[in-house]
């Protein structure tokens, strides 16, 4: 209960995001040492590409929280023994984040659902785990607040979630 309060306070806060400089590579690797642990609780391996390091402005708190929620469920939804690759790439004046795993993804019927607070997929692939449903919804908030977009994207065996946000010119 305490879990989903917090969640929500995160939601409701989320006002306008501060300007601090975020290097977004730095970031990440931040993200992955705090779930390294939980990685390897569920036997996940976690790949990192950063070409080149970029800056964005933001709220570093509520993207990094953005960006470990999105990384969170890479590791939770995999398949035992699976992979998270997590790239960060500047293109046209945006830094491009993707975070791709292993696991069976998202059924095509709940794609359009899944941004919206509280909602889960199916209960077998929601079973025995501990989320709220608010942590893509938080994740949207956030990244929308900081003028950027996220979407689920399949590529052949690997799935996830693609986050674009402007960078520092």
């Amino acid at each position: 209960m305490n879990h989903m309060v917090n969640e929500l306070l995160v939601l409701a806060k989320n006002n306008d995001p501060d300007k601090d400089v975020i290097e977004v590579g730095s970031m990440i690797r931040k993200v992955v040492s705090e779930l390294n642990d939980l990685a390897s609780t569920q036997t996940i391996s976690i790949e990192i590409h950063i070409h080149p390091d970029v800056e964005i402005y933001g709220n570093d708190i509520l993207i990094q929280r953005a960006i470990s929620n999105l990384v969170e469920n890479a590791i939770m939804y995999n398949k035992p023994q699976g992979k998270v690759i997590i790239t960060c790439a500047s293109q046209e004046g945006e830094c491009f984040i993707s975070i791709m795993d292993t696991g069976d993804g998202i059924d095509e019927k709940h794609i359009p659902f899944i941004f919206e607070p509280f909602y889960r997929t199916s209960e077998g692939r929601t079973k025995n785990k501990a989320g709220t449903g608010l942590g893509l919804s938080i994740a949207l908030s956030i990244i929308k607040k900081h003028e950027g977009t996220i979407e689920y994207s399949r590529e052949q065996t690997m799935k996830g979630f693609i986050v674009r946000l402007p960078v520092i010119d």
